[in-house]
């Protein structure tokens, strides 16, 4: 009796070998669970010749643990009148065919705990308890920066789920190294090299999940400015527009030099445009890619943009000299207009003796309309940032009244030589309250201008023409008075 039970014992252990192979996945307890199976079933056999009938499940043993989907049921039944068993995996049946005292069956597992009972009538095996682990899921999503690249180092970032710890292996052309998943996520750095970079990453059960990787020599990075378009550009305003392009590098900003001072500039889609102020004279314009790494920095050409000295120039409308010709008017309405070259301002600051008005620009022109009374003479110019125009002279001389009866005296030299003007505004800035004058330095200038002006005007008429046709008051307001005119 015992030599069969050996037998049979045997011949199901060679069996459950050859269905049940175990693989990397599986609990590694199955030789020892075979021999206690073959002991068992020797123990079951023989007792059960005497009791009647058992069923028992040889393999699997009871508490294994395996990644596949199926497994194969061994098992045997003493009662000789069996000619099949129903086997039970949780909720499910399914029927075996017995041969000999011996039934298998391959079955599905169900993930996570399985019970497997086999029955024959009102006989049953003991539960056999199987657990089904789901299968590890190990890929690799991105890669920082993307493929192809020129960097010597990527980042390779990917997920992890159902693992049995939080190591995962990540292999790089062959080399392996261990990177920890947290939260079913993982990163890590690698360096790549010229070519192809086979990565791939895998946990234990789970399969291989690959990218590939192409590193290329890096392209030297590029930077230009597109206008101006030429090396030397004359500016007719201070205010110059520049615009340049990035190529294979993706810097963020750049640096814009004018004579050596640096402007950051934004860097958008590879361009980038930003306003220069100019001064006069020359202005060496660069751009500069900055760069921690010789090899990936860059400096573009050089364009010397030029802006000449701002010009104002200003007329009048009638002008001057159909002015002098007015005789016998009141008042004369004038307007005197401007222009501005080499600047943009949007406003200008014209004086007319010493009051100064500010005046709007548009277009780089501006205009006034003055009200000119005769016996006065009027010095017109306009200024803005230290910059002065020419001057406009306009002086209306009111024509003398003769006395009826009284003839003319003739004019002697000591007439001329008498004109004296003496601008007590300047040497004296005192107002005609007693006041201290508080004028800037310009109107002071413009005071002093005008009596010398004024003076030597008279004297130029008087040896014109032999009379005196004016005098040191003609200058308005409290600038020059008139020292010896008797």
């Amino acid at each position: 009796m015992w030599k069969l039970d050996f037998q049979i014992t045997g011949t199901i252990r060679e069996e459950v070998s050859r269905r049940n192979q175990p693989d990397d996945r599986t609990t590694a307890r199955r030789g020892f669970t075979w021999i206690v199976a073959g002991l068992v079933l020797a123990y079951i056999l023989g007792t059960g010749s005497r009791t009647g009938g058992l069923v028992a499940i040889v393999a699997p043993g009871s508490g294994t643990s395996t990644f596949d989907s199926q497994v194969v049921v061994l098992g045997t039944i003493s009662d000789s009148q069996a000619n099949q068993v129903t086997l039970r995996v949780n909720d499910r049946a399914q029927t075996a065919t017995v041969n000999n005292g011996v039934f298998q069956m391959r079955i599905d597992l169900d993930v996570g705990a399985n019970r497997l009972v086999a029955a024959f009538g009102d006989l049953e095996s003991l539960p056999v308890a199987i657990t089904r682990r789901a299968l590890p899921i190990v890929r690799i999503s991105s890669t920082a920066p993307p493929s192809p690249t020129f960097e010597q180092e990527v980042e390779v970032f990917g997920t992890a789920e159902n693992l049995t710890s939080d190591a995962i292996t990540l292999e790089v052309n062959g080399q392996s190294k261990t990177v920890q998943a947290n939260h079913g996520t993982f990163s890590t750095r690698v360096a790549v090299v010229l070519g192809a970079n086979i990565i791939s990453a895998f946990a234990d059960g789970s399969e291989k999940s690959a990218i590939t990787v192409v590193r290329t020599e890096a392209a030297k990075p590029g930077i230009a400015i597109t206008f101006p378009n030429t090396n030397e550009y004359a500016a007719d305003r201070p205010l110059l527009s520049v615009r340049g392009t990035v190529v294979n590098s993706d810097a963020q900003s750049i640096v814009l030099e004018r004579n050596g001072e640096p402007n950051p500039v934004r860097v958008v889609g590879g361009e980038f445009n930003t306003t220069v102020k100019l001064s006069e004279g020359l202005n060496r314009i660069q751009a500069f890619l900055r760069h921690s790494d010789p090899a990936l920095a860059a400096e573009s050409n050089v364009i010397i943009a030029k802006l000449n000295p701002i010009q104002i120039t200003i007329r009048s409308v009638p002008p001057v000299p159909d002015l002098v010709a007015v005789a016998g008017k009141k008042l004369v309405l004038v307007t005197v207009l401007g222009t501005v070259e080499n600047s943009d301002p949007a406003s200008i600051d014209l004086i007319v003796n010493t009051s100064v008005e500010a005046l709007p620009v548009v277009d780089r022109k501006f205009s006034k309309e003055l009200r000119i009374v005769p016996d006065v003479t009027y010095h017109i110019n306009a200024t803005m940032d230290g910059k002065y125009s020419n001057t406009i002279e306009i002086y209306l001389a009111r024509p003398k009244t003769p006395t009826p009866g009284v003839p003319e005296s003739p004019p002697t030299s000591k007439d001329c030589e008498r004109i004296d003007c003496d601008c007590y505004g300047i040497r004296f800035p005192i107002d005609k309250s007693g006041r201290k004058a508080s004028a800037s330095a310009q109107v002071l200038e413009n005071r002093r201008r005008g009596c010398i002006e004024v003076e030597v005007s008279l004297k130029a008429k008087c040896a014109e023409t032999g009379k005196v046709s004016g005098t040191c008051s003609q200058v308005s307001g409290p600038k020059a008075w008139p020292r010896a005119l008797k």
